[in-house]
């Protein structure tokens, strides 16, 4: 059947036609009539940081971790997997990179899928009836942009194949990388919130989340005394454009940021979180987010593991010596309940180098004299 885009509307009759171009019978309603039909009631698709149906921006100097986010809420969402501990409703997903070579983006891809599948995948091996089984999850509901062409806002023949894209794959979310090939930056971003209206009309007929990722600029400022909202977002027009956001900002500790979430049409307000990357795309594979004390950053060598008793190098011990399989540092974290997940990693890599714990293929603990399933 033949797609009516949105974006190409027939003109109205010359009798429902206003001077202006205003349908009376299709462009207007009564307020009674509005009220009934618009009700706003709001739900998550990740409980606490992304909004169902809405228009977002992650934003974030160069550098700090905005497009290993996004992917990291993508993996979660195309799986219904927990986002850093939070209800996540299974979505699908549509990622629009257009920075990254494609190689690269798989590799970060590959790492986050990994991760969060890594309890679904594993072999279980009954001796006594020489039976394997093994459970291999499927790959998250998740698509990926591979064309040449830039996604552009300003491109009707683009926008109209990206409308027949979303309703024919019904894609509930959309993370689009970054804004500035996407949109003409000129004129303080004039023209940029003008062609971003689009994604507002996609979401107001379909139910499109649209995410939007931004650079900011390098900041030397790791507080956030002098940063002011265009600074925050880009454009004062853009700020004005978003519902849902993320602002990424540096800290004076390399792989730790601060993240500000802010939602205009949600029951929550603003809040600041401290995050911890462990990210290795080495041999020993990682890819760790953890949360961290708000305050955790005050000096650098705060929370370095250095100052844990043994109690939890016995803790760790019991975790794994009551397990049958070797076990995921968030899987450890989830026994022991109540030390957070970077401190976990840091002493297990403590006990790995001093003999006490070995690992298996997939980077799991067991304990050192534990046979490797």
């Amino acid at each position: 059947a033949a797609i009516t885009s949105i974006l190409k509307k027939d003109k109205p009759t010359a009798s429902t036609q206003y001077a202006t171009g205003i349908n009376k019978e299709t462009d207007i309603m009564p307020i009674g009539d509005f009220l009934t039909a618009y009700k706003y009631e709001a739900q998550w698709d990740i409980e606490a940081y992304m909004p169902t149906s809405t228009t977002g921006l992650i934003v974030a100097p160069p550098g700090h971790y905005k497009t290993w986010l996004m992917m990291y809420a993508s993996v979660c969402l195309g799986t219904g997997k927990p986002f850093m501990g939070q209800k996540t409703r299974k979505r699908k997903v549509l990622i629009v990179q257009q920075e990254d070579a494609k190689g690269l983006s798989a590799q970060k891809l590959r790492l986050i899928t990994d991760t969060v599948l890594q309890e679904d995948t594993y072999v279980i091996l009954d001796k006594k009836d020489d039976v394997v089984t093994i459970n291999i999850p499927d790959y998250p509901s998740v698509d990926v942009w591979v064309s040449s062409q830039h996604l552009r806002l300003d491109s009707p023949d683009i926008m109209s194949s990206i409308e027949e894209l979303i309703r024919e794959n019904k894609y509930e979310v959309v993370f689009i990388d970054p804004l500035y090939l996407s949109v003409d930056m000129e004129n303080f971003m004039a023209k940029a919130a003008q062609q971003m209206g689009i994604l507002k009309t996609l979401r107001d007929t379909y139910g499109t989340s649209f995410w939007v990722l931004h650079h900011t600029k390098k900041s030397g400022s790791t507080t956030d005394a002098d940063i002011d909202r265009a600074d925050a977002w880009g454009s004062q027009l853009i700020n004005a454009w978003l519902e849902s956001g993320w602002q990424i900002r540096p800290t004076d500790v390399s792989n730790r940021v601060r993240l500000h979430r802010h939602y205009k049409n949600a029951p929550i307000a603003a809040q600041v979180q401290m995050l911890e990357f462990n990210i290795s795309t080495e041999d020993e594979q990682l890819f760790e987010v953890s949360l961290l004390d708000i305050d955790a950053n005050n000096t650098r060598n705060r929370d370095d593991g250095t100052d844990m008793s043994d109690s939890l190098t016995q803790r760790i011990l019991d975790a794994l010596q009551n397990s049958k399989l070797p076990l995921s540092v968030s899987a450890i974290e989830r026994s022991i309940g109540d030390v957070a997940r970077s401190t976990i990693s840091r002493k297990l890599s403590k006990m790995y180098d001093g003999g006490m714990v070995d690992k298996d293929s997939k980077g799991n603990y067991k304990l050192s004299n534990q046979p490797i399933l």
